[in-house]
């Protein structure tokens, strides 16, 4: 769910973004998305996507290729399980799991990404997996520093996954987030700093974290709680990270598999926080 990726990529030759991606003006504006009841019509034409980010299964038993399967991490973010008469914001979309995940659940959806072509990102797999699902969510194509209340509205739940870490003013991207949510607003993030006692943010110069030089920061919990609330949200409380035995096991783990410093190990990690106006 990357939806805005700052440090600067390597330039595509020729000035053409990397496997040829292309993104239209329009989200949706892709061609060849008739006839996608057929699950071997909708299996061809997932296959010919060249990146997917999310794994999800879509009608007649066929999945999307993405290499992380969001479901088994959905009882972390603590999403009502359900949302009839809600408006969500899904900002950092791509592929849009979460944006059909919360429309499931009866919410009206609006998903928000910039489908950057040079950040391997475009909306072709969420055009199809759309289309698919004859999906009523509304994509827009914005960063979530031009989200404005005065242009998009404000939404009764926001979720922000998988973005903060990637920005260079992430207090600037939850002033924003602030501006168009009317409830709760649902953050999660790589997280560092665990063993810091005071509000902390780790600072990333190079590819530090995962081998990602578009990585710049991770927060602590008590700093993105502190940050949500500096943002002007009335009240933020850690809703999920990894409990203290499973973090000293991994911990232990990765030593052994990679000899990785534990304390870095410990550090590491990821958070979710909800934030309330």
């Amino acid at each position: 769910m990357l939806e805005l990726q700052e440090k600067p990529v390597s330039a595509p030759k020729q000035g053409h973004p990397p496997f040829g991606l292309r993104q239209p003006a329009s989200p949706l504006d892709w061609p060849d998305l008739e006839n996608l009841d057929d699950p071997r019509a909708l299996q061809a034409r997932i296959d010919r996507i060249p990146i997917w980010h999310h794994k999800f299964e879509l009608p007649g038993g066929v999945w999307t290729k993405g290499p992380f399967k969001p479901e088994e991490r959905l009882h972390r973010f603590g999403i009502p399980q359900r949302l009839d008469g809600k408006t969500v914001l899904d900002v950092g979309a791509w592929d849009g799991f979460y944006t059909f995940e919360c429309e499931r659940r009866g919410a009206q959806v609006t998903s928000a990404d910039t489908w950057n072509p040079e950040h391997l990102v475009t909306s072709e797999g969420y055009a199809v997996a759309h289309r698919a699902l004859k999906s009523k969510a509304l994509p827009i194509r914005v960063s979530v520093h031009d989200l404005d209340p005065a242009l998009h509205g404000q939404f009764d739940l926001v979720l922000f996954f998988g973005v903060f870490y990637h920005l260079t003013n992430p207090f600037e991207a939850l002033q924003k987030l602030r501006a168009v949510t009317r409830q709760t607003l649902i953050v999660e993030t790589a997280s560092d700093m665990r063993l810091a006692r005071l509000p902390a943010l780790r600072f990333y110069e190079g590819s530090e974290l995962a081998n990602d030089n578009t990585n710049w920061f991770a927060p602590n919990a008590a700093a993105l709680i502190a940050m949500c609330k500096a943002a002007g949200f009335r009240d933020a409380k850690l809703q999920w990270r990894l409990p203290l035995p499973k973090a000293l096991a991994r911990s232990a783990y990765r030593l052994v598999r990679f000899g990785e410093s534990p304390i870095q190990s410990f550090n590491r990690g990821r958070i979710v926080v909800h934030a309330t106006v």
